[in-house]
């Protein structure tokens, strides 16, 4: 039986839902399961216990993604992860590997004589699986499952690069973190999304977790989100008073950063509903700045069994200059396009 119809049959959703999210599909990719979610149809929890009744395989818990040790993520290899969808989970006398779908027994085979262990597989949402994919294998998620792409309002300033003569990088052999190839991305960029995507990437050693928050008028709102397991277009529905944001209004108004856990009644809480943050998560709020203005809050999130990542802010804010020039670039481009 197909998700949709399990789901109905179980009273969770209506043939109503299911429409909408095949035309949502169709638009943006991603699976059916995972269009229910961002049309706010079903929770991702409860799609994850469908998806176990459909397979008929173990449930995986989110509590299990929130913490993978490195000796497990390492046992497979980044392009097997990216070619079938699969996360490692934990390993004890067997690997537990996270899967959207069954694996075939050639490909659990050929899993086991990799790892060298017994594999076992337990079934989550696509949405979980393509988060921890991003946290950590640093491989995006490929479907276009997200939010409008929203363009900066912004006014203009001149472009000027300037690259250091040396900047210290937690991944110094990782190629991707190149600072010549960042640069070049910045300059051939054609939207924010695309700038703010390759500085989401640059930093990713340093954040595996990242969302965007945009400062759009008197309103702040999620834009971007990257290794967080929410869809795009729920995290885009979050939104914020300006004026309400008693704790970030310095980083909009003065430059200034927060560092730290947000105390409990805080009102910035309504913008991390859909994130899945755990009381223990350190935030680390920057300001992203163009045409001299604070357009975004850039925000990477650290659990206290992660290395602090202090010892990087420097690159991070030097990140978030060269992605607010960018931006800046793009909107200039656009303005010089215009015929009327």
């Amino acid at each position: 039986m197909k998700i949709g119809e399990l789901l109905v049959s179980q009273g969770i959703i209506t043939e109503v839902d299911v429409e909408k999210a095949l035309k949502a599909q169709k638009r943006r990719g991603g699976k059916l399961g995972t269009n229910l979610v961002a049309l706010n149809c079903i929770s991702d929890r409860d799609l994850a216990q469908g998806l176990a009744t459909q397979f008929d395989l173990p449930c995986a818990q989110w509590k299990d993604f929130e913490h993978i040790d490195s000796d497990v993520t390492e046992l497979v290899l980044p392009e097997f992860v990216e070619m079938h969808s699969i996360v490692p989970l934990k390993k004890a006398q067997e690997l537990i590997v996270a899967v959207g779908a069954p694996l075939s027994e050639a490909i659990i085979e050929r899993l086991q004589n990799l790892v060298h262990l017994p594999v076992s597989t337990v079934i989550a949402p696509e949405i979980w699986i393509s988060a921890a994919m991003e946290r950590y294998f640093n491989i995006s998620r490929d479907w276009a499952c997200g939010a409008d792409q929203r363009e900066s309002a912004s006014q203009g300033h001149d472009l000027l690069w300037e690259v250091p003569g040396a900047i210290e990088f937690p991944c110094p052999n990782c190629e991707k973190t190149s600072v010549d190839s960042f640069l070049a991305s910045m300059l051939n960029a054609n939207t924010p999304k695309e700038v703010v995507d390759y500085g989401m990437e640059f930093v990713w050693r340093i954040f595996p977790r990242q969302a965007l928050f945009l400062v759009n008028g008197m309103q702040i709102e999620g834009w971007l989100v990257r290794g967080l397991p929410t869809h795009a277009l729920l995290f885009a529905e979050t939104s914020l008073p300006k004026k309400n944001a008693k704790l970030f209004a310095p980083i909009i108004d003065e430059r200034n950063e927060f560092h730290g856990q947000l105390p409990k009644n805080a009102q910035e809480f309504e913008l991390f509903e859909h994130l899945h943050l755990s009381e223990e998560d350190q935030l680390h709020v920057f300001p992203l700045r163009s045409f001299g203005t604070t357009i975004g809050l850039w925000m990477g999130l650290n659990s206290p069994a992660s290395p602090s990542p202090e010892p990087h802010f420097d690159v991070v804010r030097w990140t978030a200059e060269k992605v607010g020039l960018a931006i800046s670039r793009v909107a200039l481009s656009s303005e010089i396009r215009k015929h009327d």
